[in-house]
């Protein structure tokens, strides 16, 4: 853990972003540009702690004398985002799909970059896999010449996701909006026609209705969900239930000040993680509010979090990658008496290091 930060430095992700073609279609035009990834300044000091003396906490001579040779590595070093200044010397990129999304009313979204790269770096780790484990894959797994020929363009390079329609330096990713009860997909796509064409070249009989206030119904395999426009992105309401919330998806078409201007989330992802491929965050505000509009009864459970912890965000990118928790003071509190023993360390741990 550093300044307030879970870090980790390991194998490369396994991910691959098929799903994101079960919607599509955009508004905007061919070879427009897409949001550039966004750099933010850092903060937060560690608030380190000891851990309790077994003397203080009444415990056996035996246990003092094993405890006092014990170091432990989870110390509550985590950060009070409000007490120390920003770093300006490490900052990291922001989720380039985060200038689409509202600043307010977004709980948190799991996203995809750079997928032409991802991929690439699959099909390298499945090369290094033994025969026999290979062979138990699926054959357009495996084998990236039969991936091509069934999805119709390769996937390991941005011309051939252009190719298919979708703009690979805009990513995509599933969002979740305090407005509304179901996750949305945010895509950005550079041509709308290409992606319908890619979709029914592959079985989705995906068709277009007609606009109305922005909203587009949009029918696949028979089932219509919707979509909309916001800052160049496409924002897909999968057809779960889609009329009942194509209201509130209307509200989030709409623009307001945008995600990637939000110091929280800047902070979060402070810590110097560049070329994002896998990124994640979720607001704590927003979060307890939408707790507490769909389930009342679990108000002070909300309260007790969103008072404490302002966000969490996963950024990952090509040689690593953080996993940063911000707590306030009463959070840092929280975590200490979470993760600092109360009293002598259990025998059992003595032999930790």
């Amino acid at each position: 853990m550093r300044n307030g930060t879970l870090t980790r430095t390991g194998p490369r992700l396994g991910c691959l972003l098929l799903a994101g073609l079960l919607f599509g279609c955009n508004d905007a035009k061919p070879g427009s540009a897409a949001p550039g990834s966004a750099t933010s300044t850092a903060s937060t000091a560690a608030a380190s702690t000891a851990p309790a003396s077994a003397a203080q906490a009444g415990a056996p001579a035996s246990t003092a004398q094993a405890a006092a040779s014990v170091t432990p590595k989870i110390a509550a070093a985590v950060s009070a985002a409000s007490v120390a200044p920003p770093k300006a010397d490490a900052p990291g990129d922001l989720p380039a799909l985060t200038a689409a999304l509202s600043a307010e009313h977004t709980v948190g979204f799991f996203a995809l970059e750079r997928p032409q790269a991802l991929v690439a770096r699959v099909d390298a780790l499945i090369a290094q896999l033994p025969e026999e484990t290979r062979a138990e894959l699926p054959p357009p797994v495996r084998d990236p010449a039969l991936r091509r020929q069934a999805l119709g363009f390769d996937p390991t390079t941005a011309a051939g996701w252009l190719s298919a329609g979708l703009d690979p330096t805009g990513g995509a990713g599933i969002v979740m909006d305090e407005r509304i009860e179901m996750p949305i997909i945010a895509l950005k796509i550079a041509d709308r026609g290409v992606m319908l064409a890619t979709l029914n070249r592959m079985g989705a009989q995906a068709s277009l209705g007609a606009e109305a206030e922005g909203v587009t119904p949009v029918t696949i395999q028979g089932k219509t969900g919707y979509l909309g426009m916001r800052a160049g992105y496409t924002l897909v309401l999968p057809p779960d239930n889609a009329e009942k919330h194509r209201a509130a998806f209307a509200q989030i078409l709409k623009s307001d000040t945008p995600l990637s201007t939000s110091s929280t989330l800047k902070r979060t992802f402070s810590d110097g993680v560049r070329v994002l491929s896998v990124s994640g965050w979720i607001s704590g505000a927003a979060l307890g509010r939408f707790i507490k509009t769909k389930q009342p009864e679990a108000a002070v459970m909300a309260d007790f979090y969103s008072a404490r912890f302002e966000g969490l965000g996963l950024a990952m990118g090509e040689d690593g990658g953080t996993l940063r928790l911000l707590a306030g003071a009463k959070g840092v509190t929280a975590l200490r008496q979470l993760f600092v023993p109360a009293g002598g360390v259990p025998d059992f741990a003595a032999g930790l290091t």
